[in-house]
């Protein structure tokens, strides 16, 4: 009796949407940007809706407003088309670096931003702006 053989189904490879970072680095970036967004967009409509739902209508449907949705997301458009062409042109790199490679925040606020001695007050001196306080 012959046998038939059944291949082998190829092996499923998972997609790695979040950059490299992992679900736990996606589900903390997603955090963030809720923090930093999502919870003041929230803010802004909860006080502009206290003067009542036609006068919020009336505002987000005004020209100017309608002008600004437009332009803005035209630029975004334009960016992101930019962006995306010209992203060869700068590589990702190796690694990245932290504050504590540069010595930690102590050593930088000194090195850098000292307003006596950090390499920032001598380049502004340099250019002939004062760093008195």
């Amino acid at each position: 009796m012959a046998s038939l053989a059944v291949p082998k189904a190829p092996a499923r490879t998972r997609r790695n949407l979040g950059g490299g970072v992992g679900p736990v680095g996606l589900g903390i970036a997603s955090l963030w940007l809720s923090l930093i967004v999502l919870l003041p967009l929230a803010a802004v409509f909860t006080k502009s809706l206290e003067a009542g739902p036609a006068e919020f209508w009336d505002a987000i449907t005004a020209p100017a407003a309608r002008y600004a949705l437009l332009l803005t997301t035209a630029i975004s458009a334009v960016v992101a088309s930019v962006a995306k062409k010209c992203a060869s042109q700068f590589p990702k790199p190796k690694s990245l670096f932290t504050i504590d490679d540069l010595g930690g925040w102590d050593k930088v606020m000194t090195d850098f931003f000292d307003p006596e001695n950090g390499s920032v007050a001598k380049i502004e001196e340099a250019a002939g702006v004062s760093t008195a306080s």
